[in-house]
């Protein structure tokens, strides 16, 4: 009976993950639900248009929780949505606030805490500690802009697979600068006529 509270609220389940008080979370495509061991019950959580402070969309992807304990979970159209544990309500992140896309289909984060969000439309590297994004389309060779899953290994490289593949990369070789080449005149016109330098000066 997927009408009662306290039971899964839907059969089809698309991810499972474990919080640091060792609750499950269990998402679906009906919203996120917590199991309470101890009970053997379940709780809800979906959206609800009378709360700002709710799920954004129900139709759950994926789940992660990072290394400092902060839950995130990605929904296919509203975005990517943080849980916070002590008033159970949830942040929300979505295209407005420099995400890819607002189809999220996977997470991953790496050895610094960034997270790597895989989108309908590329890859978003969000920083938790500042909330800021960098998204990433002709960075990397990606193969489709529809990315629906991804790991990070253990000498960070990131493999992200598609609808035609997969590609990998590693974060450190996207953030060195790019190399400046000097301007060279090789030659200078006026009135179609070559001018040529008198003491280094035109």
């Amino acid at each position: 009976d997927y009408l009662d509270p306290k039971k899964l609220c839907s059969s089809q389940v698309s991810d499972i993950t474990e919080d640091p008080d060792n609750n499950l979370w269990i998402a679906t495509y009906w919203g996120l639900n917590r199991f309470h061991r101890k009970e053997k019950c379940f709780s809800r959580f979906t959206p609800d248009p009378h709360d700002p402070n709710s799920l954004s969309n129900k139709f759950i992807s994926s789940l992660h929780v990072d290394q400092f304990g902060r839950f995130w979970i990605g929904t296919v159209g509203g975005g990517l949505n943080q849980f916070l544990f002590k008033s159970k309500t949830f942040n929300h992140y979505f295209e407005s606030h420099g995400l890819s896309d607002n189809q999220v289909y996977d997470i991953a984060e790496d050895r610094h805490g960034n997270l790597w969000i895989s989108t309908a439309s590329g890859i978003s590297r969000l920083n938790p500690k500042t909330d800021q994004f960098k998204n990433f389309f002709n960075d990397i060779e990606i193969i489709d802009n529809l990315l629906l899953s991804q790991v990070i290994t253990h000498d960070e490289s990131i493999y992200i697979g598609g609808t035609n593949g997969v590609v990998h990369f590693k974060p450190s070789d996207l953030d060195k600068p790019t190399k400046t080449l000097p301007i060279v005149f090789t030659d200078i016109r006026s009135a179609n006529k070559t001018i040529r330098p008198i003491n280094n000066k035109i």
